[in-house]
């Protein structure tokens, strides 16, 4: 790929913004998550166990999808 193919390649890459906002949901989700485990320690429990139970479903869907 020339310079110029790469260069051009590169600025849609970095103009394209679909997805963004999940993203962003994504880590504000687990900015809240983590500030609320450290503030109050009951929670963080139920946290870590939400989290292991998200972690386990994106797994299993991941392991379907490949066979």
């Amino acid at each position: 790929m020339s310079l110029l193919r790469r260069g051009q390649w590169l600025m849609l890459v970095i103009r394209d913004s679909r997805g963004q906002d999940i993203v962003e949901y994504a880590l504000l989700a687990g900015l809240v998550a983590t500030t609320c485990g450290a503030l109050l320690p009951p929670v963080a429990s139920g946290i870590l166990d939400l989290f292991s139970r998200v972690k386990s479903a994106v797994d299993s869907a991941g392991n379907d999808n490949s066979n």
